[in-house]
C-alpha cells in the first residue's frame, strides 16, 4: 500500500488539479453526485474513492441515515471528516485500499463509485460491491473514457498528478457493463458525458438483481 501513488498527492493538489479550467473534473463530479442523490434518495449510503468530500454537501441528512466514504489516503480522510463530520449524520470514514475490502460493514442501498474503477480490479471491486449492496440497491460508477488525443491524465502545474499516470487504467464501458452483469447487476442506464475540455465521461447506473 505504501508504493501507491495515492498516498503521495497533497489534497491540495488533487483539489486544485481537479479545479483547474483545463480538467474541469471538480465541479462534474460534485454536479452528478448531487444529481444522483436527488434522485434515488439513499437511506444509506457508501461512497468509494471519496476523497476529500466533494459532493457530500448534497447528502441530505433527512434521509441519508448512514453515510460511509472510503479512500486510502489519510489525508484526505481527515480533511473529509473536519468538514462533514458535524454537517452528514452517521458519517463513518474508512481509510482503506478498497482492493483490500472483500465486504464494506453494511449493507447499502446506494454505492458511488467515480473515477474509482481505474485504479482498481474492476471485476473484483463489483462482487465486493455487490456484497455490500441491499437487494435492489443502487451501484452509481463514473469512468473517464480513452482519448488518444489527451493525456489520461492532464498536466497542470500541480505536477503531483502525474503519478497516477502508470497507475491509471482506463476501462471500456462497454466491458464493464459486461463485467457488471456477470456480476450479478442489471444495468437500469447509461450516459456519456463530454467536457468542455473534450475529455468524455461514462456514467453507468446498476441494480443489484
Amino acid at each position: 500500500m505504501s508504493d501507491n501513488p495515492w498516498l503521495r498527492i497533497p489534497a491540495v493538489d488533487y483539489e486544485n488539479h481537479m479545479k483547474d479550467p483545463s480538467v474541469c473534473q471538480a465541479e462534474l463530479l460534485n454536479r452528478e453526485m448531487g444529481r444522483l442523490l436527488a434522485r434515488f434518495a439513499p437511506e444509506r449510503l457508501a461512497v468509494i474513492g471519496s476523497t476529500t468530500g466533494n459532493g457530500f454537501e448534497h447528502i441530505d441528512s433527512k434521509i441519508t441515515k448512514k453515510v460511509l466514504a472510503i479512500d486510502i489516503n489519510p489525508d484526505y480522510c481527515r480533511i473529509l471528516k473536519e468538514r462533514f463530520g458535524e454537517l452528514v449524520y452517521g458519517l463513518e470514514v474508512l481509510c482503506r485500499d478498497v482492493s483490500g475490502i472483500e465486504q464494506l460493514p453494511g449493507s447499502f442501498d446506494m454505492i458511488h463509485c467515480a473515477l474509482v474503477f481505474e485504479y482498481v480490479d474492476p471485476s473484483k471491486a463489483l462482487i465486493m460491491i455487490r456484497k455490500s449492496l441491499a437487494n435492489n440497491g443502487i451501484l452509481t460508477a463514473i469512468l473517464q473514457i480513452q482519448d488518444n488525443k489527451q493525456s489520461p491524465v492532464t498536466k497542470t502545474k500541480f505536477e503531483s498528478l502525474q503519478k497516477l499516470e502508470n497507475q491509471m487504467r482506463l476501462v471500456n464501458p462497454d466491458s464493464f457493463a459486461g463485467m457488471a452483469g456477470n456480476a450479478g447487476f442489471v444495468m437500469l442506464e447509461e450516459e456519456l458525458i463530454t467536457l468542455e475540455t473534450g475529455k468524455s465521461f461514462y456514467k453507468g447506473i446498476f441494480k443489484n438483481s
